[in-house]
């Protein structure tokens, strides 16, 4: 009968749809405990293998984990970037190549006292150095610490660590054969490798964009996508067939396809896969897990656990320091990257399958592998508190924060702007600044950073904002105002805590990616907090607004009137000034804007009479307020004071001149820049 199926054609079936249905429900589980969604692809896998309920085969499972692998590899091949590696390149090539050199000399003496053979303790060091960069980014994105120093030390040195895997598998097959054979084996891996990657550049080059060509005059996306995983999987195939495995050949497919003039359309089109593919890898890892040998082994496994993670935390925290940056961040990242990562898995099965290790030793890497991995989110919120306990042991501030530039005495500075932190945020902030010859004193936690701008004429010192020392070097008594430019939470809101201690009245503009820290950091007194995805939504609805015809004053109006509500920092608008701003909204050329007196501003001390603001400079002063007061309609006799915002009317122009006047202080007490 045609509708009649083969019996092992529905039992494939089944096993994809429970694989499908044990993944969602093991990660509605995972997702209450609050723990990483591997791990629910990894408990999910536990319970349908053959070690659980046993609801897939050995020979299936072997499928699943090694489709699961080439998909897995061919991904990272097609996120690989140059650029990525060079923007981080100092601690990505020197630090990631430090910490998985010194992992691999730990296991190999470890391995010679233990009476195993070196072979097998650099095998074992190249699965430990490996960390997860799915679970570390994955929870560096979700708080928000992606773009800090210690996000971006983590990235550089998982990318190393990701990217030495390829030699890594070339280097395990010869491991595998005697000791007196190992540089014929190593030195016959490393050319098979070699020419394979020379043949898919050349394929890449002169056959693939011919076939992409054709594809895409069909128009079929359905086409281009089969061709995508085609030539995956067939690289993979080719790969194995000449004696390398098969995810050499998948990462080295990634690479060639993210190459071509089509890497972006390859991007959008493959990527969105990425979730299916991790979700077929880690379950058929948690199908491998024998949770019999975790029972029957629990204190040799808890040991194994406990050494993995100190060793580890021990070698990354040195590695950054020695690359001078403060404790707290060399600390946070040991306690990030502390954990094995998920390309062990590849390597332990391939060392299996080589004969390095036998089932006692691989069964006790995949279960320390999935423990380390459950601890990590742990580790990591531990990382993020150890400023506060270092400081009650009694460690000194300096060595926690960071030694301040020993050339940081900006105490000749007058009426100048601390910015703190310089990535793309402080960069655009310094650089206003500049543009309105405001001096600015830049503190940056990256060293090399410092010297570059230091090169270009920029007053930028090695320092940490948190620490008081620092701040006074940096000249907080003679202080304008202070940006805090940082997307770490922690350096934040010490920041802030620190500028206000040791002044109070100094203006703080804060940074901040969490809505739910905005309320913190104004309560440590912050004067303005500027929370990023709200900022980036209201300015897109503004934009929308203006291409539908709504005028600047509408929508500076609506924009005040949001920001209010949102931060709960300003005051209502006084009913006659709100009424009076949607009057004048059919006057394309009045702008409202706000100016607040400086201490040494010319026009401190007089009356709005004496001043002549509306006859000689063409604007109208429609209220001022004071302290956080109710803003007021002032009359001509009214005083202006230090302190005093003033809400301005006129031409753009206009508003602009008289803002400077009121905001700067005199011409001969502003230093030239810097």
């Amino acid at each position: 009968m045609l509708n009649e199926v083969p019996v092992h054609q529905t039992d494939l079936l089944v096993d994809i749809i429970l694989i499908f249905t044990v993944a969602l429900l093991s990660n509605l589980l995972i997702a209450r405990l609050r723990q990483p969604t591997i791990l629910g692809y990894i408990l999910g896998g536990l319970i349908i293998g053959p070690h659980g309920l046993g609801f897939v085969s050995h020979h299936e499972l072997e499928f699943f984990a090694e489709v699961g692998v080439v998909l897995l590899l061919f991904t990272l091949g097609i996120e690989f970037s140059i650029d990525k590696i060079k923007r981080i390149k100092t601690i990505a090539l020197g630090g990631g190549s430090l910490e998985v050199g010194l992992i691999v000399l730990i296991s190999t003496g470890a391995a010679l006292a233990l009476g195993w053979t070196v072979y097998r303790g650099i095998y074992l060091g190249c699965i430990l150095a490996l960390s997860s960069s799915a679970i570390v980014l994955k929870l560096l994105q979700e708080s928000g610490e992606l773009d800090t120093l210690h996000g971006r030390i983590s990235l550089g040195i998982l990318l190393f660590q990701d990217l030495a895997l390829v030699p890594i598998m070339i280097v395990l097959p010869a491991l595998a054969t005697p000791e007196n054979s190992l540089i014929a084996p190593l030195a016959m891996a490393a050319g098979k490798a070699a020419l394979f990657l020379a043949g898919a550049l050349l394929v890449s080059r002169f056959v693939l964009p011919f076939l992409f060509r054709q594809i895409t005059r069909t128009g079929s996306r359905e086409l281009f996508l089969i061709m995508v995983l085609a030539l995956s999987l067939g690289t993979a195939w080719v790969s194995n067939q000449v004696g390398l495995s098969l995810a050499l050949g998948a990462f080295i497919a990634g690479i060639v396809v993210s190459n071509s003039e089509y890497s972006l359309r390859i991007l959008s089109d493959v990527l969105p896969f990425k979730d299916i593919f991790l979700c077929v890898f880690f379950i058929s890892v948690g199908m491998l897990l024998n949770p019999a040998f975790v029972a029957a082994h629990p204190e040799i496994l808890a040991l194994v656990v406990l050494l993995v993670l100190l060793v580890k935390f021990g070698v990354c925290t040195l590695v950054v320091l020695l690359f001078r940056y403060p404790l707290r961040v060399a600390l946070f990242v040991g306690a990030s990257l502390s954990q094995i990562g998920e390309f062990s898995f590849v390597l332990a099965q391939l060392g299996k399958d080589l004969g390095l290790i036998g089932d006692y030793l691989y069964q006790l890497t995949l279960a320390g592998t999935v423990l380390t991995m459950v601890l990590t989110p742990q580790l990591m919120n531990l990382g993020r508190k150890q400023p506060d306990w270092l400081l009650k042991l009694g460690i000194p501030e300096r060595w926690i924060h960071g030694r301040k530039d020993e050339d940081l005495d900006a105490a000749h500075y007058q009426n100048h702007v601390i910015v703190c932190g310089y990535g793309p945020v402080g960069e655009h902030v310094t650089q206003v600044l500049r543009e309105h010859n405001i001096d600015c004193v830049i503190l940056e936690l990256n060293a090399a950073r410092v010297r570059n701008l230091k090169q270009n004429g920029f007053p930028a010192y090695y320092g940490d904002s948190s620490s008081p020392e620092v701040l006074q070097h940096a000249g907080l008594e003679n202080a304008r105002a202070v940006v805090v430019t940082y997307a770490d939470p922690y350096a934040a809101h010490k920041t802030v805590a620190g500028v206000k201690n040791l002044s109070s009245t100094t203006h703080v503009v804060a940074r901040t990616r969490l809505p739910e820290d905005v309320a913190g950091l104004q309560r440590l007194g912050a004067n303005a907090v500027v929370e990023e995805e709200f900022e980036v939504s209201l300015e897109m609805s503004a934009r929308t607004l203006e291409a539908l015809g709504y005028s600047r004053i509408a929508l500076e109006t609506e924009r005040a009137a949001i920001r209010r509500d949102n931060y709960r920092i300003f005051t209502e608008t006084n009913p006659d000034l709100a009424h009076l701003q949607r009057l004048i909204q059919t006057f394309p050329d009045v702008e409202i804007g706000l100016s607040t007196v400086h201490p040494q501003s010319q026009l401190a001390g007089k009356t709005l009479e004496e001043i002549h603001l509306r006859s000689e400079r063409g604007v109208t002063v429609l209220s001022v307020q004071k302290d956080g007061e109710q803003p007021v309609l002032p009359s001509a006799t009214y005083r202006l004071e230090a302190g005093h915002t003033l809400s301005l009317m006129g031409t753009p122009t206009d508003v602009r001149n008289v803002s400077a006047l009121l905001s700067n202080p005199p011409a001969e007490n502003t230093k030239e820049d810097k």
